[in-house]
């Protein structure tokens, strides 16, 4: 019989009882279908450790709870022997190839954290070459509006902006706006002190 979809059986769900095909398999296990056991719906309940003679130690018990986990609890204890012991090399495996994920995951986190850092300094040095004296901000936050000064000056720049008919909005563009106020008023000055 195929699944609900149309597309071939490959397996019934332990929960459900229902068919389904590779498309509806649960990401987590494979023996479930995508509606009974969803990584959302995976859950952990974390308990202290705590030994026979009431003594709390350092770190946690840990166990699943949910239809999914009762299922799979029952269908491991009817297991044979040799059923086990492939069951346990393929956890096993799956545990290695999701911990190899989570490094790479990882790397590459990091990566984007450095980058965003990398940038922020980048964004940082700009502004202190156009005359702004920016308080150090947090790792790939390149918003120079952190700090209540910098706040006011870019509301009046924004303002004033407004009234000459310009938007602006990103930090590049309130600092190009204030260098060109900056050039303007050298302008000026320059101007007064000839005349």
């Amino acid at each position: 019989m195929p699944c609900h979809c149309g597309l071939d059986t490959v397996e019934v769900c332990s929960v459900c009882a229902r068919e389904f095909c590779v498309e509806h398999q649960s990401p987590v296990d494979p023996k479930f279908c995508s509606d009974c056991l969803t990584v959302e719906g995976v859950e952990l309940q974390k308990e202290p450790l705590i030994d026979a003679e009431g003594v709390k130690h350092n770190g946690f018990h840990v166990t699943n709870f949910g239809p999914a986990y009762k299922t799979h609890a029952r269908l491991i204890s009817d297991m044979s022997d040799s059923e086990l012991e492939e069951h346990i090399l393929d956890l096993k495996k799956k545990v290695k190839d999701a911990e190899a994920i989570l490094d790479h995951t990882r790397v590459r986190l990091n990566m984007a954290v450095m980058e965003g850092g990398d940038r922020s300094a980048a964004e940082q040095r700009r502004l202190r070459s156009l005359g702004y004296k920016p308080l150090p901000t947090n790792p790939g936050a390149a918003d120079p509006t952190r700090n209540k000064k910098m706040q006011a000056t870019v509301s009046k720049l924004k303002m004033l902006a407004a009234a000459m008919g310009k938007i602006i909005s990103t930090p590049e563009e309130i600092a190009d706006f204030a260098k060109f106020l900056k050039a303007a008023q050298d302008a000026a000055n320059k101007g007064k002190v000839k005349s």
